[in-house]
C-alpha cells in the first residue's frame, strides 16, 4: 500500500511539473490567446451608414474614414460619450476642450470624409448598451437595414454582444469592424504594457457583466 501510494505520489508530482512546464513554454500563445479573443470583424457588405462608437481614440475615426473612402457606406454617424471629468474640470477653468464626437468628426474631414456624409447622433450615452438603443431608434425611424460598427479592437466582441441583443427583431444587419492596434490596446503582449493589461482587464469585467446582467 505504502508503495502505491508513492507511486500516485509520483505520478501527480510529474503531472503538475510538466503541466506547470508546459504552461510557461507556451506562455505567451496562451496570453495572446487572452487578448485576441475580445477581437472580432464581420465580413464586409455594403452598407446603408457605418457607426463611430463613443469613446476611444482617433484611430476609430481613421479606421470608418478608410471604410468610407473604400465604398462600404455613404455615410458616417457618430455618436456622443458622455463627459469625462477631465473636461468637467476644464470647462470650470473656463478651458475650452474639444468633446469627443468634435474631435471624431475633425478626424474624419481631415481624411478626406465630405461634412454632408457626417451626422451626429443627438444625446449623450453614458454605457455601450445606452448607445446602442440610441442607435437602433435612430437607423430604424430612417428604415436602414445594414449598418457597420467601428470600435477599437478590444471593445469588439461586447460591442457585437449587446448591439446584436438590443437590435434583435428590428431586421438591421450588423457588421463589426475593429480599428487597427494602437497605443490604446495591442494583443501582442499586452501584458509588458501597463495600459494594454489595464485595457484588458477592465474590458473582460464590462464583458462578463454584460452577460450576466443582460443575458
Amino acid at each position: 500500500m505504502a508503495k502505491k501510494n508513492r507511486n500516485v505520489l509520483l505520478v501527480s508530482v510529474l503531472f503538475f511539473l510538466a503541466a506547470g512546464g508546459g504552461s510557461y513554454l507556451f506562455r505567451e500563445p496562451i496570453l495572446t490567446r487572452v487578448a485576441t479573443f475580445l477581437v472580432v470583424s464581420d465580413p464586409l457588405h455594403k452598407a446603408d451608414a457605418m457607426e463611430i462608437l463613443g469613446g476611444g481614440e482617433p484611430g476609430r475615426a481613421r479606421k470608418a474614414a478608410e471604410l468610407y473612402h473604400e465604398g462600404w457606406a455613404p455615410r458616417i454617424f457618430i455618436t456622443k460619450a458622455e463627459h469625462t471629468t477631465a473636461t468637467e474640470e476644464l470647462r470650470h477653468y473656463g478651458i475650452s476642450a474639444a468633446e469627443d464626437h468634435e474631435i471624431k468628426c475633425a478626424v474624419l474631414r481631415l481624411l478626406g470624409v465630405p461634412e454632408d456624409a457626417i451626422e451626429v447622433v443627438d444625446g449623450y450615452n453614458r454605457s455601450t448598451l445606452e448607445e446602442a438603443r440610441r442607435l437602433r431608434d435612430y437607423t430604424e425611424k430612417r428604415g436602414l437595414k445594414r449598418l457597420i460598427l467601428v470600435t477599437s479592437n478590444f471593445h469588439t466582441r461586447r460591442t457585437r454582444l449587446v448591439f446584436r441583443r438590443v437590435f434583435k427583431g428590428t431586421g438591421i444587419e450588423l457588421m463589426v469592424q475593429a480599428a487597427p492596434p494602437d497605443d490604446w490596446f495591442n494583443p501582442d503582449k499586452w501584458w509588458t504594457r501597463r495600459m494594454d493589461s489595464r485595457n484588458l482587464f477592465l474590458e473582460y469585467q464590462k464583458l462578463i457583466f454584460y452577460a450576466v446582467r443582460y443575458w
